[in-house]
């Protein structure tokens, strides 16, 4: 997995563009089996622009699918609207941002004002029927000319099933989502990783806020992690840093 940021959330719309553009330029002739644009939970930034930087820039049948949710974070998209722990998106305060606010909870009209492709909508009653009926309704946006399709999701079990439908689709996909869907239908496309005793992950933790404490007393008790403090000042200037 590689993951780069483009820095765009809060430049220009074509500065975001060619921001994006210059990263799938950079990867489309490698072998890779999923192009993911990472957004905002709360939709800030210019998610229509970076959308169209990859779509205009991929081959022609490529089309985008876009779940806003992330139920562990209390964002669930109903009816195309986006609530925030059940308040409407345009209601809450991280839709006041000074740098890029967010002026309406509904998915397709903010992306309607930032892109030129057509959007296509997939609600949660179809999501909650089948797999089936979501493949469905997915092609039935595309055979009308869709190139985004949104869809509804309440739970991390909706984002399966969607993951599921999508790769039963047999055209190229890119994933927009703020994490979850993305790795729901990495895991269908690319299935369970091969894990070999001796394999250690090595995290940097730069956060310090109270969840990322709890998280770290979390990881202790299940896993026995060597933890090493840094000292962020000694770390920063030259007479301390090397040895730091």
């Amino acid at each position: 997995v590689v993951s780069i940021s483009t820095d765009s959330r809060a430049v220009e719309k074509e500065d975001a563009y060619e921001q994006v553009k210059s990263v799938v330029d950079f990867f489309k002739d490698e072998d890779v089996k999923l192009f993911a644009k990472r957004i905002d939970s709360t939709l800030r930034g210019n998610i229509g622009a970076e959308i169209s930087a990859i779509l205009d820039n991929l081959s022609d049948d490529t089309y985008a699918v876009m779940v806003p949710s992330f139920p562990a974070s209390g964002r669930v998209c109903i009816g195309g609207y986006l609530m925030v722990n059940q308040v409407p998106l345009e209601k809450t305060d991280v839709a006041k941002d000074p740098k890029t606010p967010v002026f309406t909870s509904k998915v397709t009209t903010l992306l309607e004002q930032q892109m030129e492709q057509k959007i296509g909508f997939v609600d949660l009653d179809k999501v909650l029927k089948s797999v089936e009926t979501i493949e469905s309704s997915v092609l039935s946006e595309l055979e009308n000319g869709c190139k985004v399709v949104i869809i509804d999701a309440t739970t991390d079990e909706d984002i399966s099933r969607i993951a599921k439908a999508v790769k039963n689709i047999d055209r190229n996909v890119i994933s927009v989502d703020p994490g979850p869907f993305t790795s729901a239908l990495a895991q269908e496309i690319i299935g369970e990783p091969n894990v070999e005793l001796g394999q250690k992950v090595m995290l940097t933790v730069g956060s310090v806020s109270n969840l990322t404490r709890k998280q770290i007393e979390e990881l202790k008790l299940k896993h026995s992690p060597l933890l090493v403090e840094v000292n962020a000042r000694k770390l920063i200037y030259d007479d301390t840093n090397e040895d730091e």
